[in-house]
């Protein structure tokens, strides 16, 4: 097995994942309560079903689930069974069933950081290891692919610009835009850092300075907006920090027992392999740690003027200005999910379909309301429009 130094014995690395567990439940707590109405079902927002079928039987059931994911949440600081984390995880598995706009990059990530706890026991020695190496990859491909993320024009172009702006209050923007790519390149250092024992503190200081950065550039001072990831970043910065500070273990190792090996197999292939897929269309955004790095899709909805009327002003907070548009109005359906979730949009084909279906349920006639998905700043290229015709059947009743 590794070798262990003294500042990072079993006992030490134990009490360690007791209080990492404690900092995730409360900032998962936080999370929740910031983005309340995400979790229940009598919203206005149109939930997002995996299937059908998981509304008709979730739904009234709705407000017990919650109930038991937020007891869980509070029980697991003082009791850190396997199944109290395995109820966490299945809890969350028929949430998100029942809405897929619950999985979010936090929720995803929060359960992630759960699901060896539910295979290990982690008063044991050799299960406490390979429970830190497990979170470890995590930490390690979420950085990396963070990075791997942004290295793209549109990050250069909307997050990049934005903070020069909002937080340097620099207007030109264009001279600084080469700037940018320094920003993924630091995730991926991070990352890179991290996985070596040697430059475990270099990584441990980027990744702070990185979480910290994010919290000023959301804070009032710069974007003023998505609170909801507070709580995650302050996670963040405290996790890194008890997983790899003073822990001399090595991630190129290869674990003992069958449990183990598929364990740690699993971590590296679901958070260090998967994500890849992400630049083929074959894994969500979410999942792949694409955070702000402006690749996905936006939402729009065209509605004629007249139809806009007779639905009483229940969009006008969302309408955008666009210069030499008349005769009608464009829903930006990510400003609605803000204002009333507290979260973005789930960035993907399938959600965008339910969404647009619930504007379809307004029996608005064909050809005036379209609906528009494109990257931002928009382009023709990734520009995609179509009308309700595109739905033969409802996907589900959102009423």
């Amino acid at each position: 097995m590794i070798a262990l130094a003294a500042a990072t014995t079993p006992d030490q690395l134990c009490r360690r994942l007791n209080v990492l567990t404690t900092v995730v439940s409360v900032a998962f707590l936080f999370g929740i309560a910031l983005s309340a109405r995400l979790w229940i079902s009598d919203r206005a927002f149109p939930l997002v079903p995996v299937h059908p079928f998981f509304v008709t039987l979730l739904r009234p059931a709705n407000v017990a689930l919650l109930t038991v994911v937020i007891v869980l949440l509070g029980v697991i600081p003082f009791r850190k069974s396997k199944w109290v984390f395995l109820a966490v995880i299945g809890t969350l598995v028929l949430l998100v069933a029942e809405d897929q706009m619950r999985l979010q990059p936090w929720v995803y990530f929060y359960a992630l950081i759960f699901l060896p706890f539910v295979f290990t026991s982690h008063n044991k020695n050799d299960d406490v290891n390979n429970i830190v190496r497990c979170l470890q990859v995590l930490f390690v491909a979420c950085y990396f692919w963070s990075g791997v993320q942004k290295l793209h024009p549109n990050f250069l172009d909307n997050t990049f610009a934005d903070i020069l702006k909002r937080l340097f209050r620099i207007t030109d923007t264009a001279p600084y835009k080469p700037l940018g790519y320094g920003i993924p390149l630091f995730e991926i250092l991070t990352g890179f850092f991290l996985l070596f024992v040697r430059t475990r503190n270099v990584g441990i200081a980027l990744a702070m300075a990185s979480h910290l950065f994010i919290l000023l550039y959301l804070s009032p001072l710069g974007a003023n907006a998505n609170y909801v990831v507070y709580p995650w970043n302050v996670a963040m910065v405290l996790s890194v920090f008890l997983l790899f500070f003073k822990n001399t273990n090595t991630l190129f190792v290869f674990p003992e027992g069958i449990r183990s090996t598929f364990l740690q197999a699993g971590f590296v292939v679901l958070a260090g392999v998967m994500p890849a897929l992400n630049f083929a269309g074959w894994w969500d955004h979410y999942l792949s740690f694409s955070l702000y790095a402006d690749r996905i899709n936006y939402l729009f909805v065209a509605i004629e003027a007249s139809e806009m009327k007779n639905l009483n002003g229940r969009y006008n907070p969302y309408v955008i200005q666009v210069p030499g548009l008349s005769g009608g109005s464009i829903v930006n359906v990510e400003a609605w999910s803000m204002a009333e979730l507290h979260v973005p949009v789930y960035p993907e084909p399938r959600v965008f379909n339910v969404i647009a279906q619930r504007f379809c349920s307004h029996d608005i006639p064909e050809g005036k309301i379209v609906f528009m998905e494109t990257t931002l700043p928009l382009s023709s290229t990734t520009l995609q429009t179509y009308t309700c015709a595109r739905f033969s059947r409802p996907i589900y009743d959102p009423h």
